[in-house]
């Protein structure tokens, strides 16, 4: 297609209708199909010898052809393939030639919701995603196009006739029980995050205090009893901390495995660091030998922490410890 891109009017057109139907076969062998194309629509419009500047894509990329109509006071612009033979070596390998463009991703694309999209479509903005408040589904390409598609197909019917104040009462409505919605979800999520810390500090004091694990559920009806008394409404936050055996052995496991997976990173960063030891006999007379590490860092943050506790059997002198 020949165009006029100051006019936009197309004086010339060339229809591809097959190897088999093609004219000028000759100059197409010679010359290939682009150029024979770019001179047929040129030579039958009168536009050679005037001067003009002709934009091709990389279809019609040749130097044949830019040489041909340099000699007829025709200029071209071309974009450029790499994979033909005729582009020089040095071309292909300039740094801004024949590198694919990148595509983007839709967060790059930098596209904001439009507030005109809540009251023409009922649609609000939660997490980087269009939420329509009819229906609660999401539209993740933030385009007009798509959330009215969305609108047009699915909910037009039964919200045309809502306009003026009635339509934005409507919304308000929806955006309104959508936050009930998602402050019902939180407040679970807190809830709960509540609970298992709650299980955690319990599990602590009991294994400080060297407690039974057992003692967690006496723990738990101290709590509830208390609760039902001093604030009822919260009764509902104390039956959701687990505080069973087997629970309370857990945390207390997990929170061993915490302050030894600590203790590891910070002794990977001392500079200088020392043993101490110390022997002494339990209730049961058996003798534990306690050692402790204090380190120092780069930033001289000290560290000191109880290593290991080793029981002795048999002596106890300076050259067995």
């Amino acid at each position: 297609m020949l165009c006029d891109s100051v006019t936009n009017y197309c004086p010339g057109f060339y229809y591809y209708k097959g190897a088999k139907k093609l004219e000028d076969t000759t100059l197409i062998k010679k010359y290939g199909l682009g150029f024979t194309v770019v001179q047929k629509l040129l030579s039958e419009g009168n536009y050679l010898n005037k001067g003009y500047h002709l934009f091709t894509d990389n279809f019609y990329t040749s130097l044949n052809l830019a040489k041909t109509l340099l000699q007829e006071n025709t200029y071209i612009t071309e974009t450029i393939r790499r994979n033909r033979k005729e582009i020089p070596t040095e071309t292909k390998k300039a740094s801004h030639v024949g590198k694919q463009t990148k595509k983007r991703k839709i967060a790059d694309k930098r596209r904001h919701f439009q507030e005109k999209w809540k009251f023409d479509y009922f649609f609000t903005f939660v997490k980087d995603k269009a939420v329509c408040l009819i229906c609660s589904e999401t539209v993740s390409t933030l385009k007009e196009y798509n959330i009215k598609r969305h609108y047009d197909t699915k909910h037009e019917q039964q919200y045309k006739n809502l306009t003026g104040q009635l339509r934005l009462d409507k919304f308000n409505q929806m955006e309104k029980n959508l936050g009930k919605q998602q402050a019902i979800f939180k407040n679970q999520a807190i809830l709960s995050n509540t609970a298992v810390k709650t299980s955690f500090i319990v599990s602590q004091i009991l294994a400080k205090k060297m407690k039974p694990f057992a003692d967690g559920e006496m723990i738990k009806e101290c709590l509830t009893a208390v609760a039902e008394i001093a604030f009822p409404d919260k009764i509902n936050i104390i039956s959701n901390i687990s505080l069973s055996i087997f629970t309370i052995a857990r945390r207390i496991e997990d929170l061993s495995k915490n302050i030894e997976t600590t203790l590891r990173e910070r002794i990977t960063k001392f500079e200088y660091c020392s043993l101490a030891l110390d022997e002494s006999c339990d209730i049961s007379d058996t003798a534990q030998l306690a050692i402790f590490l204090r380190g120092i860092d780069t930033k001289f943050n000290i560290t000191e922490e109880l290593c290991s506790l080793i029981p002795m059997q048999g002596n106890t002198t300076s050259k067995d410890l």
